[in-house]
């Protein structure tokens, strides 16, 4: 998601675990449908998300960045600085870059950071795309099911 082109985000007001009647950025396509599957928390457990050396909680992750969850009083970078990840799937590190893209406040006494991955290596993004995939189906089978 590209913040400086508008056409990549569309603004929506409505609850989704966040604060209620707050806009959010939606990476949508025109439709409003999401160009990248968000894997949820619940199914996250194998995912651990360091930023500039100090781990959060993981909300959500995608192709295109990642969600944390950090303490109201805990030190953060704020939104538009680029930030040093450390994303470890399944065990496995990786580097990587990202952009904060919103710090917000939490329905709990919390916030929301949104971080945009940038100058992904290929490897990563290959491996975090098959684990997506992998996670997805199993999560939409655990659902069905």
């Amino acid at each position: 998601m590209n913040r400086s082109n508008k056409s990549d985000l569309e603004f929506k007001t409505g609850t989704h675990g966040r604060v209620p009647g707050k806009a959010m950025a939606v990476d949508a396509d025109e439709a409003g449908v999401r160009r990248a599957f968000r894997l949820p928390s619940v199914a996250t457990a194998n995912v651990v998300v360091e930023v500039n050396g100090k781990a959060y909680e993981v909300v959500d992750i995608c192709r295109d960045g990642v969600g944390l969850r950090i303490a109201k009083d805990a030190p953060f970078p704020v939104a538009g600085e680029k930030v040093r990840l450390t994303v470890s799937l399944a065990g496995t590190a990786y580097d990587a870059s990202g952009r904060i893209i919103h710090v917000s406040p939490d329905f709990s006494d919390q916030y929301l950071c949104g971080i945009q991955f940038v100058d992904l290596k290929a490897k990563f993004l290959e491996t975090l795309t098959t684990f997506l995939e992998a996670r997805r189906l199993d999560w939409f089978a655990d659902q069905q099911g």
